[in-house]
């Protein structure tokens, strides 16, 4: 099932860009998995949950909260992000690839496809989990309420309005 899962995930595949840098990935940073120091400013303390690690392109790690940022108001970005970055005071996407750039020396290009992975991953992930649940509870309307929303998630994340495949 999910034709548009199977078509993103063509697509990724052969849209990956070359990366000429690996490095360790945390494979879901995002600010849910940050632990911050409450000093003035607060500052990262930790990063947690490290089960989806492993060596790749550290711009996936970047890819994640870009896909879900909201404190630019991105009408692209997918309701994933903790509601208080609509307060004053945090960056926007440009503000964040600039720190990015500035502070690992990478450039930071392809930002629909590291987008997509991101929330492509995480739809991937969410939706066979529920999907095992929902079959095992035989519901099968919820099933394909699931389907068509997380189709609706990666087709805003890819930038394409539904209808418009291939990517």
């Amino acid at each position: 099932k999910m034709p548009l899962l199977r078509d993103v995930g063509e697509w990724l595949e052969a849209n990956a860009p070359v990366t000429r840098s690996a490095s360790l990935v945390h494979g879901e940073f995002c600010l849910d998995n940050v632990i911050f120091d409450p000093g003035t400013p607060p500052s990262a303390a930790a990063v947690i949950d490290w089960g989806q690690s492993g060596v790749g392109d550290p711009r996936t790690d970047l890819g994640m909260p870009l896909a879900t940022w909201t404190a630019d108001g991105a009408a692209d970005a997918v309701e994933l992000a903790p509601p208080f970055l609509d307060r004053p005071g945090y960056p926007d996407r440009t503000d964040l690839v600039e720190r990015y750039e500035r502070r690992t020396g990478l450039g930071y290009e392809h930002d629909r496809f590291y987008r997509t992975f991101a929330v492509y991953r995480i739809a991937a992930r969410a939706a066979c989990r529920l999907r095992d649940r929902l079959e095992a509870d035989h519901s099968e309307g919820a099933i394909d309420a699931l389907e068509r929303r997380t189709c609706e998630l990666v087709e805003r994340a890819a930038g394409i309005a539904a209808g418009d495949r291939p990517l």
